[in-house]
């Protein structure tokens, strides 16, 4: 439901847009996500690689085996089967555009892009979802080395909180705002102009703006908006 009301958000705006339901994390599907899109538009030119869960997440001592794979298998996996399926399409091209989405957790504590510690799943910690987040920093650094020679650019935006229905306690609005701009090897600040509910628009559409065409593994940091982490 919520697909295809983007696809007529789209549409009313003069634009064209396609919705597929299937498993990010199945090879197949992504696959049949990217021959559907080249069917209906001819090519592709921007993938926006954005995947993310937490539920089931924990500290080190009381998540689970399964939940520890889950979260890796959607937010990291996910992302490479993504990739993996437009990438052939991008060469032949010789152009490309590869944005994925990481967290501000990816790079620094839980405290200090939520209000507090404990604000999030049970108050021990989101081990899995820092270390899925960081594994798409190194995923797009990766990326970015070995495509360069295709034209294909390869970027990430690591959000902060945002106000969307996916944190499940009140105090994400204390957060963010008073964080310390973290830095991390290869990584520039850009701050954001993010609206509530309108999750990395702004820089989004600045990673794939022809502008930016010399500019690739870099980590874009928005945490005055503080995004969904």
């Amino acid at each position: 439901a919520a697909a295809q009301e983007t696809v007529q958000l789209v549409e009313a705006g003069g634009g064209e847009a396609l919705a597929f339901q299937g498993n990010i994390v199945e090879e197949a599907d992504c696959r049949r996500f990217a021959e559907e899109t080249v069917k209906a538009f001819g090519r592709i030119d921007i993938l926006q690689n954005n995947v993310g869960i937490g539920p089931g997440d924990s500290g080190p001592t009381k998540i689970t085996a399964d939940a520890w794979r889950h979260i890796l298998d959607v937010n990291l996996t996910g992302m490479l089967l993504a990739a993996k399926a437009v990438l052939p399409i991008m060469q032949s091209q010789r152009h490309g555009v590869i944005t994925n989405i990481s967290s501000m957790l990816s790079i620094t504590s839980d405290s200090t892009v939520r209000a507090s510690a404990t604000d999030q799943s049970d108050g021990e910690g989101q081990v899995a979802y820092r270390v899925s987040k960081s594994g798409v920093n190194s995923l797009t650094e990766s990326l970015a080395m070995r495509q360069a020679a295709y034209g294909i650019r390869v970027n990430a935006i690591l959000p902060g909180l945002i106000r969307t229905p996916t944190p499940s306690r009140p105090s994400w609005t204390q957060a963010a705002s008073t964080a310390p701009a973290s830095r991390a090897r290869g990584t520039r600040r850009c701050r954001s102009a993010v609206g509530r509910g309108q999750p990395g628009t702004w820089p989004t559409h600045h990673c794939s703006s022809p502008r930016m065409r010399r500019v690739s593994s870099l980590a874009f940091c928005s945490p005055w908006t503080g995004v969904s982490a």
